[in-house]
C-alpha cells in the first residue's frame, strides 16, 4: 500500500482485503479437504484416525506456508534508502 499512488489507494485497499479473505477461505477449504481425505478410511481407533488426519493437514499447511515464504522472498522489492 505504501507504493500505491493516493488516487488508487481505495481500489488497492479493496483488492488487498478481497485477496486476504479469498486466500483464507481457500486455504481453509484445502485443509478441510485434506483432513477429510486422510480420515476417510479409518484404520485404527477413532483417536488414531483423527490424529492421522490432523497430522496430514498440518503437514500440508506447513508446505503451503513454506511455499508462501519462498514466493514472498522471491518477489520482494527493495526500498530505496532515504
Amino acid at each position: 500500500m505504501a507504493t500505491v499512488p493516493p488516487r488508487d489507494a481505495g481500489a488497492a485497499g479493496g483488492a488487498l482485503q478481497t485477496m486476504q479473505q479469498t486466500g483464507g477461505t481457500l486455504g481453509l477449504a484445502i485443509l478441510v479437504t485434506v483432513f477429510g481425505s486422510a480420515t476417510r478410511d479409518p484404520s485404527g481407533t477413532p483417536q488414531e484416525t483423527i490424529v492421522h488426519g490432523m497430522t496430514t493437514a498440518f503437514t500440508v499447511a506447513t508446505l503451503i506456508a513454506s511455499l508462501t515464504l519462498l514466493v514472498a522472498l522471491t518477489f520482494r522489492t527493495k526500498r530505496p534508502t532515504p
